[in-house]
C-alpha cells in the first residue's frame, strides 16, 4: 500500500485508464473501443505501466444488474443497463484483461459501488462525475475540465485501491470513511 505502482482501468466503450505510483498520478488517458488502434493503444498503456513498475491492473468489475421487476430496492439502488452497454463493457474488460496477460500484469477487480461510495459518495450520476473530475484533477495537478469523466473515474479507482486498507468497512457505524 502507498508506494506501489498500478494501472487502474474504468472499462467501457470509452475506457479511462490511469497509472498511479503511490498517491501520485504518473499518466492517464482514454482509449476508445471503436477505434481501430484500440488494441495497440491498450498494449502501449500496459507496457508503459510495466516500465513504471506496475505489477497489477485494477479494473472495475461489472455492475450488479437489477431486473426491472425488483420492487424491494430504492430507485437509486437499481442499476439498469442496456444490452449495448453490457456488450461494450464485456468486450472492453476482455481486451484489457488480454492486455494485462500480454504485458505480464496481474488483474484485480473492484466493485463499482465500493470504490464510488468510498471516494465520492453516493448520488446521481451527474453529481458523481463532477466529484470524480474534481478529485482526479487535484491528484493529477490539472484543471477538472481537462480530464474526461472516464479517465477521472480510473484515477479514483486507483486512489481507492491505494488506500483501501485504511478505509472503514461500510457496515461499521457511519459508513465509509478513512481511518485515522
Amino acid at each position: 500500500m502507498g508506494s506501489a505502482t498500478i494501472l487502474a482501468v474504468d472499462p467501457g466503450a470509452s475506457s479511462g485508464w490511469a497509472i498511479l505510483t503511490g498517491m501520485k498520478v504518473a499518466d492517464w488517458g482514454v482509449v476508445r473501443l471503436g477505434n481501430v488502434n484500440a488494441p495497440d493503444e491498450m498494449r502501449m498503456v500496459g507496457s508503459q505501466a510495466v516500465r513504471l513498475g506496475a505489477r497489477t491492473m485494477i479494473i472495475e468489475g461489472p455492475f450488479p444488474f437489477t431486473p426491472p421487476h425488483a420492487k424491494d430496492l430504492e430507485e437509486d439502488d437499481k442499476v439498469r443497463i442496456g444490452w449495448r452497454t453490457g456488450y461494450s463493457l464485456g468486450v472492453s474488460r476482455g481486451r484489457w484483461e488480454q492486455t494485462a496477460l500480454l504485458v505480464g500484469l496481474g488483474v484485480e477487480e473492484v466493485n463499482p459501488r465500493t470504490w464510488q461510495a468510498a471516494t465520492v459518495g453516493t448520488g446521481r450520476r451527474e453529481q458523481q462525475i463532477a466529484k470524480y473530475r474534481d478529485r482526479a484533477a487535484s491528484m493529477a495537478k490539472v484543471s477538472a475540465k481537462e480530464i474526461p469523466a472516464d479517465a477521472a473515474a480510473a484515477i479514483c479507482i486507483g486512489d481507492w485501491w491505494m488506500v483501501r486498507e485504511r478505509i472503514q468497512p461500510p457496515w461499521k457505524k457511519g459508513g465509509f470513511r478513512l481511518k485515522p
